[in-house]
């Protein structure tokens, strides 16, 4: 199922075309990725995000996400920083630099 569900999620990105509407499509492909266990793909769609919407509290800490799970810490962390450096109140960017600093 989880096969199907992304070659589904890649077929809707290679139809894609940015118009510039509200509604951030990588980041949510990503979303969807991440939640499938396809880090590396979340992290391009992500990447994709910060490309056409720019930088994100949420984006920089979704690839911090990614990159705890793929035990790449220090790119996690450095993402972290990144969401906090644009939202120093983000909650969820806490934890995660709260669990990452726990594992280094």
């Amino acid at each position: 199922m989880s096969d199907d569900l992304y070659d589904a999620i890649m077929n809707v990105w290679e139809m894609y075309f940015h118009l510039g509407e509200e509604r951030d499509l990588p980041m949510m492909l990503g979303e969807l990725l991440y939640g499938l266990d396809y880090h590396e793909e979340a992290i391009d769609m992500f990447q994709h995000s910060l490309k056409l919407y720019g930088d994100q509290a949420t984006t920089f800490c979704q690839l911090a996400k990614c990159h705890y799970d793929l035990f790449q810490l220090d790119t996690a962390f450095t993402f972290i920083q990144q969401s906090l450096a644009i939202d120093p109140n983000f909650e969820p960017a806490h934890d995660l630099k709260a669990k990452i600093e726990r594992d280094v």
